[in-house]
C-alpha cells in the first residue's frame, strides 16, 4: 500500500476513534445533548487560537509567557485555529 494511501487510513481511523469517544464521554441534560472537553483540551485550544491570531504560542498574548501543554495536540488544534481564521 503506498504510504499516502496508509496515512489516510491512519487519519480516517484516528478521526472515527475520536468521534466515537466524543460521543461516549457526552450526556443528556433536560433533553439537550452536552460535549465534555476535558481542561488539557481547552489549554491546547487557547494556545491554538493566540498562535492562529498572530500571538506565538504563549497562554496571554501580549505576554512572553511561552510554553505548551502537549506539543502534538497543540499542534493540531493550531491547524484548526487557521483554517477557522482564513
Amino acid at each position: 500500500m503506498p504510504p499516502k494511501q496508509s496515512r489516510l487510513i491512519v487519519a480516517l481511523v484516528a478521526l472515527a476513534t475520536y468521534l466515537v469517544f466524543i460521543w461516549r464521554t457526552s450526556f443528556v441534560v433536560f433533553g439537550t445533548r452536552t460535549f465534555v472537553l476535558f481542561e488539557d483540551a481547552m489549554i491546547s485550544m487557547r494556545y491554538a487560537r493566540n498562535l492562529a491570531m498572530g500571538h506565538g504560542l504563549v497562554w496571554n498574548a501580549g505576554r512572553a509567557d511561552r510554553g505548551v501543554h502537549e506539543l502534538a495536540l497543540d499542534a493540531l488544534d493550531e491547524r484548526c485555529a487557521f483554517a477557522r481564521n482564513r
